[in-house]
């Protein structure tokens, strides 16, 4: 990995870390990353923005929580990089990122052409692959142990929520109560 890519990298982290709210207003995503460790970080504080739990301040024990490979060495570390030019290190890192994906599409075609796959199931890939680089979306197909943890973490707040409301209000106390209210999706 190029050293300023890495730079760049740990750069944008430190930013979000230390102003999570700024996660909403980059057009990067945790698949941007080559570094797993900034991946991660990214990825768990995107998470507690989106759930609500994070504003101001990431919490280092909440943001453990959210990936136990999340050291506190690495945390530290971002003390390193007060983060300047983030709008410029924004844009190298998607234009890498793109060009990084674009490796992987032919590396794909490549070996859809050695195999003998049908041409037109062949070009369909290529084009949904294609499309996700372009419109910048992060894959809808999660791990089994995501989507586990997604589920603990809701069973857990309705648990904890004692038959009240855990997502957000209708205004209908019958739907809230049949619903526990509206949660991200719904």
């Amino acid at each position: 990995m190029n050293e300023n890519y890495r730079e760049i990298e740990h750069a944008l982290v430190s930013r979000v870390y230390y102003n999570p709210r700024v996660i909403d207003k980059l057009s990067i995503v945790a698949n941007d990353f080559r570094d797993p460790r900034w991946k991660r970080v990214f990825r768990a504080v995107k998470t507690l923005v989106d759930k609500g739990i994070v504003d101001k301040e990431v919490d280092d024990v909440a943001l453990r929580n959210m990936d136990n490979e999340i050291s506190f060495t690495d945390l530290e570390a971002l003390q390193d990089y007060p983060p300047t030019n983030i709008g410029y290190y924004e844009k190298i890192m998607i234009d890498m990122s793109m060009k990084r994906g674009l490796e992987r599409l032919s590396a794909q075609i490549m070996d859809a052409l050695s195999e003998g796959r049908d041409g037109k199931v062949v070009v369909e890939e290529i084009q949904d692959t294609l499309y996700r680089l372009v419109e910048r979306k992060e894959s809808d197909l999660k791990t089994i142990s995501e989507f586990v943890h997604g589920a603990v973490d809701e069973i857990e707040a309705l648990y904890h929520a004692n038959g009240g409301i855990v997502g957000v209000t209708s205004g209908y106390s019958d739907i809230d109560h049949l619903t526990s209210g509206f949660s991200k999706g719904d």
